[in-house]
């Protein structure tokens, strides 16, 4: 559970990060002020669409610090053996990758929703899809800094799209392996033996 958990949390994270504004530089009175931000965005599990580069390395760091020693603990304390807690670490990290993504088709499927009310206030659509799937709202801006332009977002509508190719590609790559290594002996040789033979007609016909 508590791999999964940080899987998630690093992944969250990691989708609101802003690039930090050019020339920046850390000063008292800029320390402060971004002391500020990140007390207004969340603390340390941000709420905020978009997080700088800092607040992203406390809030990583500090649930690292949180979850990841909770495993070890287990073998310690002799509760579980190091292979269970290896095997069971390998599990919650694939379950919590396939439930983001779930999570996150879901939240661009429904991006249009985002801050609707239902059931006079009692359910409330406050999760929207990252800025990166959706296009540049007015008046959206990095924390402690201007209005940025997110990456192309032409062609882009489902996380997916990035996943896909690559699986395609690797998936005719294990066909090619598996192609090469089913060729049979006798099919080698005789290959090469008409190489062989094209080449050594070729030879004679220049000598000719």
């Amino acid at each position: 559970i508590a791999t999964a958990l940080w899987t998630i949390l690093v992944l969250d994270f990691s989708y609101r990060v802003g690039q930090t504004p050019k020339g920046y530089s850390v000063s008292p009175s800029s320390f402060v002020s971004r002391f500020r931000t990140f007390l207004h965005a969340g603390h340390i599990l941000p709420t905020a669409s978009v997080i700088s580069q800092d607040h992203f390395v406390v809030a990583a760091g500090f649930w690292s610090l949180a979850l990841l020693p909770v495993p070890l603990s287990r073998v310690i304390l002799k509760d579980h053996t190091a292979q269970q807690v290896f095997m069971a670490g390998i599990i919650g990290v694939v379950e919590a990758i396939i439930w983001f993504l779930l999570l996150l088709l879901l939240r661009v499927k429904t991006e249009e929703y985002a801050g609707h009310r239902w059931l006079k206030g009692c359910l409330v659509h406050n999760w929207p899809a990252p800025r990166c799937y959706v296009p540049l709202k007015n008046g959206d801006a990095v924390e402690g800094s201007g209005v940025v332009s997110p990456p192309s977002t032409e062609g882009l509508n489902s996380p997916f799209t990035t996943i896909i190719p690559g699986w395609l590609t690797l998936r005719w790559l294990l066909l090619q392996l598996t192609t090469s290594r089913s060729l049979r002996p006798e099919r080698r040789r005789e290959t090469f033996t008409a190489i062989s033979s094209e080449e050594s007609d070729r030879i004679e016909c220049d000598s000719s």
